[in-house]
Formats: C-alpha cells, structure tokens, sequence
C-alpha cells in the first residue's frame, strides 16, 4: 500500500449504539489519518454465557453483579453519551454486514468464518468496539488485525471497569492504550498510546471523562503509525504486564473505599 493509498479500515461493533468518543474517533481518522470506511460489521452476542463488552463472562457476572451496580447508583455521572449505529450518517456509505458473534472455548466470541473473509478481502485492519473477547481467525486474517482500546495503560491496569481502580489508587497519570488484539485479555501489541494527567481528577467519572477525550488522538495516532512501513508495534512482556482486574475485584471492602473517595471529591468541586 502506497502512502497515498488509504488505509481502509472495518469499523466491528457489538453495540447498536456507539458512545460517542468513539464516533469522534472515527471521524477523527477519516480526517486526518488517510482512512477510509468501507466496511461496518455488526456483530450481536450469542446469549449471556458469551464473554460481553467488559470482558467478563456470566460465570463471573453471578459473583460481582452486586458490586457493580453498587457503582453505578453512586456514580450516577457517567461521562458517555451515545448515537444510534442508524444516526451516523457519514458512515452511511459504508456497507453493513450484520452478523452473529459464535461462543469460543474456553471463553471469549468468535466472527463467523464468511464474514472474517469479508472483511480481509475489503479492509487492511479492523477497530473493535464492545465486541467482546475476539479469539480466532479476526485476529490475524486482515493485514494489521483487530485494534482496540484500552483505557488504562496495560502494562499497570488491565481489565475492568475503565480508570476505576487508577483512582481508588490516587495515580496522577493514567494511560490509553490502542492495542492489536492477541487471544490473550489486555496483552496485545501496543500500537499507540498516550500517558493522560490524572493527578487533579476528583471522581471516577472525571478519570473516565479524561481517558475518553484522549482516545481520537491516541487511534488517529495508531492508524499513522500502522501504514509507517518502519513502525514496530510493541509486545509487552507478560512479566511486564500490569495486573489484571475483575468486576468481582469489586469487593465489599473496595465499594467502600470508593465511596469515601468520591465523597472526598465532592469537596474538590
């Protein structure tokens, strides 16, 4: 692919609503990273034994469903908003292939095989947006595979919920990783990313608020980089890796902590 070639690039996508620092990352690639759109695969989970958009399968969900509501009745000021998949109309000129996600062992979704080959034969890579767990071929088939957020840098915080726990521990610095996705949970290759100043963060939703603001860049960044025929992507060590969170990390004890500091952040406002 020539420099002047654009990149073309497969927006997949389990949600048919899409928050909208990802529409702005979209558009931001398509403006300034030599980008184009042909292809929107959506791709709906199979039931609720798969691996969903947290990255948590239901075997988990039984033992941190509590936890995680307790969050998100304080919080109460989640930072996203979302548009309708049907909404955005310059992405209208795209061909929409709907699918279904398949169930992988021993966790994780799959992309049926045809709709893999269609992506291949028709884009060069793939941004993944709350798909789940992607094992199989998706991975390797298109030219620079499957990238995805990660907010949070992987080598301190992998997993989930986003920023959660870069504040329950008071970190002035947080991360946004883009990443080529592996079969592995957060350990991919880091394509791009971008250290985010979280020393005056006062909530949770204003850790959150931050890492979103900076994902157009740190994608618009990764898609350059990718068609640099010299760019390297980096894989980390896995004795390097940071440690890996569970919703069910969402303990009595720890739905405590946050609440004592988010009440302390009221008064930082």
């Amino acid at each position: 692919m020539s420099s002047s070639t654009p990149l073309r690039v497969c927006f997949l996508t389990g949600r048919d609503e899409i928050a909208d620092w990802m529409v702005a990352s979209l558009r931001r690639i398509v403006k300034d990273a030599n980008v184009e759109i042909p292809l929107v695969v959506h791709a709906s989970e199979p039931d609720e034994n798969t691996l969903g958009d947290s990255g948590i399968g239901s075997h988990l969900k039984e033992h941190c469903s509590t936890g995680v509501q307790y969050v998100k009745n304080i919080v109460r000021r989640d930072p996203q908003t979302h548009t309708p998949l049907s909404n955005i109309e310059w992405l209208g000129s795209a061909k929409y292939l709907p699918c279904k996600a398949e169930p992988s062992e021993p966790f994780g979704v799959t992309i049926p095989s045809d709709v893999v080959e269609a992506v291949a034969e028709t884009c060069d890579a793939v941004v993944h947006f709350q798909v789940g767990i992607l094992q199989g071929e998706i991975l390797t088939q298109p030219t620079h595979g499957v990238l995805s957020f990660h907010h949070g840098d992987i080598r301190q915080y992998r997993g989930t919920p986003a920023g959660i726990w870069e504040f329950l521990h008071d970190e002035p610095v947080g991360g946004v990783t883009l990443q080529r996705l592996t079969p592995k949970l957060d350990a991919g290759y880091i394509v791009a990313f971008a250290s985010v100043n979280l020393s005056d963060a006062h909530s949770w939703a204003e850790v959150r608020r931050r890492l979103f603001y900076a994902s157009p860049n740190v994608l618009s960044n990764g898609l350059q980089n990718i068609q640099d025929p010299s760019f390297e992507p980096v894989l980390v060590p896995d004795e390097e890796l940071g440690t890996l969170y569970y919703l069910s990390d969402l303990t009595p004890r720890i739905q405590a902590a946050y609440f004592l500091k988010e009440v302390k952040g009221l008064f930082h406002t």
